[in-house]
């Protein structure tokens, strides 16, 4: 009885937030921490038209935020939310490091390494890194209750804010 009380006052601290406003704020992240060198080499090769820079920005925004918001669904949007956050911290940490791209054929070498190589790639950079974007971003994202809209009205709230941006696009 202690545990569920304790639990109870927990649960006050604990804050709350819809599904798409968390699926947003994931999209958010991925975008603007999670992919830096991206935005400067970007930055850098559209530095003539800012125009370009901004679309650039808007459109990779739209397809972040339709691929968070498409797995906000009850009991999958958490731990999808955290694979995605996971690999894009993984990515960032190569592409920013040793400067690689990371494609369907990095992926699969990753999965056919030796343990000796493995053991080159864990340095303390790379555990540093995964502290600062991936365990605290996924403490949070755990720690939140996320709200999810009963499922009659849960289609027409995520489809809605989707199709109204894309129109504005």
């Amino acid at each position: 009885m202690a545990a569920a009380t304790l639990r109870a006052q927990l649960n006050r601290f604990r804050p709350q937030l819809g599904d798409l406003v968390t699926s947003i704020v994931v999209a958010v992240y991925l975008l603007l921490f999670l992919n830096v060198t991206f935005w400067s080499k970007a930055g850098l090769y559209l530095k003539n038209d800012p125009s370009a820079y901004a679309a650039l920005w808007v459109a990779i925004f739209a397809l972040f935020a339709i691929g968070t918001v498409a797995v906000s669904i009850k009991y999958i949007i958490k731990p999808v939310l955290i694979l995605y956050i996971a690999v894009a911290t993984a990515a960032a940490w190569f592409t920013d490091t040793y400067g690689v791209f990371v494609d369907t054929d990095m992926v699969r070498n990753a999965f056919e390494t030796t343990k000796a190589e493995t053991q080159d790639l864990l340095t303390p950079g790379l555990i540093k890194h995964f502290a600062l974007y991936f365990f605290l971003p996924t403490a949070f994202l755990t720690w939140i209750r996320i709200v999810h809209q009963p499922f009659g009205l849960e289609l027409p709230h995520k489809n809605r804010p989707g199709s109204d941006f894309c129109l504005t696009v």
